[in-house]
């Protein structure tokens, strides 16, 4: 049975990554349309920001405030309360 379930899991997750493979694609292919159009109408400001957007690599934001006494909260909890 835990076969079963376990064999299940992995179908649905191929399908959540092929689908998320081809939305990408789609997203990709639609601002290219995007930077076709503003380069022919010589924007090259926006056709910059666009490239920049997507050939950007992803970087995780860190939060991180100091408290009364000057120590370094990196909590979400105690950031809150703070």
């Amino acid at each position: 049975m835990a076969y079963h379930i376990d064999r299940e899991y992995r179908q649905k997750c191929n399908e959540v990554r092929k689908a998320a493979r081809a939305d990408k694609a789609k997203w990709l292919e639609r601002r290219c349309k995007d930077i076709e159009k503003y380069y022919g109408e010589y924007k090259t400001r926006e056709v910059y920001k666009m490239i920049g957007d997507i050939n950007r690599k992803w970087q995780l934001k860190q939060r991180a405030i100091r408290d009364s006494n000057g120590m370094l909260l990196v909590n979400t909890t105690d950031i809150i309360q703070r």
